[in-house]
Formats: structure tokens, C-alpha cells, sequence
């Protein structure tokens, strides 16, 4: 019932490693591999049929199938296959913003807003990983479902977040308070980028950042150490 897979390393000895991924559950929104390198390995992803459909004919979802959804936080990966529909996987990175004011010096506490300009399913995360329960409805024959099940995701949704002393967002050590952007959503059959708008306010002040496009190049090693920094003047 946990999903946490973070500062590792996957590499075949000879012949490249199948690391195969697939889920089976539609209430976890976010399931995330962190820091991950894959090395010397394919990564593959595919569709799941849903829990329980072998059950008798009435069952709410028998034949149905499951969406299998692989976020690859700050990770490095070679060849990808994705065996079926309904399956993808999400690059994601860590998101720096620098704040000054007009004479280069740090401002702190000032709030960070990010927005998904193309797709609000896919918006700003954080590090934070948590457990919670789905209570399934009391069907009329009991065996149908279970009372409730154990659900664990990887990243939450954040609308925004604070800088600090030194006018820089939180780094992935803070996980609660650390900035993730999508970078795109890649399906058997499309691909599908995005761009963000990041808004920064502190005590009236205000400045919009639009186009902000998160890719490789955000990569880092040392994931607290950005590689790539967004630097806002608040004038």
C-alpha cells in the first residue's frame, strides 16, 4: 500500500534491465519515483484491468481498466516504452525562483504562485507523501466491495509557496514547501507539453512571469543545489 521509491538507482548487469510499471487503483492522483536514475534499462508502462473485475456479472466495474500514470520527479531515464493506451509517464522538476528587489538584494517572504496555463489536472506539487483511506458505498451483495481501501500518493497539489531568507523558494529538503512542475505527459500516441505563470506578491507589490517552460536543462544532481533558477525583480 506504500509507494515511495526515491535516491536510487536501477541498471541491468549485462543486458539492459525491464523495470515494468503498472497500477491498479484510480484514487491515488500522483505516484512519483524521486531522484531516480535508470541506467542500462527500459523503462516500461502499461494499462491495468481494474481490481476485483473477475468477479460475477453486476459487479459496478468488471471489464474496466485502470490508468497507469508514472511521475518521474528530477530523474534520468533512457529508452521509454509505452505498451498500451491509458498509460503515460510524467517528467517532472524541481522549480527555483530567485526574488530581489530593484537593488539585487534577496526578499524574503514573498509568496510564489504557479499555474498550469494548459491543463489544470497537472499543477504545481510538492514532496509531501501521504496516506489516506477511500470508503467504498455498501453494495447490495457485501462480497462485491471491500468497506474501504488504503490509498498513498506521492506529491500533493500546491498553489504556491514562500521564499526565504536568501529570496529563493524552498529546496526539495523542505518537502512541504518545495516547488515540482510537469514538465510534459507522454502517451503511446501524443505528447502533451506545458508552460506555467509564475506570480510573485509581497506587501503590495506585485510581477507576473509568463511562459515558464520546465525540461532537462532542470535537471539536478544534487537536488537541493538548482541548476536553472527563475529570477524575479520586485520593483
Amino acid at each position: 500500500w506504500r509507494f515511495r521509491i526515491e535516491n536510487v538507482t536501477f541498471s541491468g548487469a549485462g543486458q539492459p534491465a525491464k523495470i515494468f510499471y503498472m497500477v491498479n487503483s484510480e484514487w491515488a492522483a500522483r505516484l512519483n519515483f524521486v531522484n531516480v536514475t535508470f541506467r542500462n534499462a527500459i523503462l516500461q508502462i502499461k494499462k491495468s484491468a481494474r481490481y476485483c473485475a473477475r468477479y460475477d456479472h453486476g459487479f459496478p466495474v468488471r471489464g474496466h481498466e485502470y490508468r497507469s500514470e508514472l511521475g518521474l520527479v528530477n530523474c534520468r531515464w533512457g529508452e521509454v516504452q509505452i505498451l498500451t493506451d491509458k498509460a503515460a509517464i510524467v517528467p517532472k522538476y524541481y522549480l527555483d525562483v530567485l526574488v530581489v528587489d530593484r537593488k539585487g538584494q534577496p526578499v524574503a517572504g514573498a509568496t510564489v504562485t504557479v499555474t498550469n496555463d494548459l491543463d489544470a489536472n497537472y499543477q504545481a506539487e510538492n514532496l509531501i507523501w501521504e496516506t489516506h483511506y477511500h470508503a467504498f458505498p455498501r453494495p447490495h451483495q457485501p462480497h462485491y466491495h471491500f468497506p474501504s481501501a488504503l490509498i498513498f500518493e506521492s506529491g500533493l497539489p500546491v498553489k504556491s509557496t514562500v521564499t526565504g531568507p536568501d529570496g529563493h523558494t524552498p529546496p526539495p529538503s523542505d518537502r512541504k514547501g518545495t516547488l515540482v512542475l510537469t514538465d510534459f505527459v507522454l502517451e503511446q500516441s501524443s505528447k502533451k507539453e506545458f508552460s506555467y505563470t509564475v506570480t510573485v506578491e509581497k506587501d503590495g507589490r506585485r510581477k507576473v512571469v509568463t511562459g515558464i517552460r520546465p525540461g532537462p536543462n532542470w535537471y539536478r544532481p544534487n537536488p537541493d543545489v538548482p541548476t536553472a533558477t527563475l529570477r524575479v525583480v520586485l520593483d
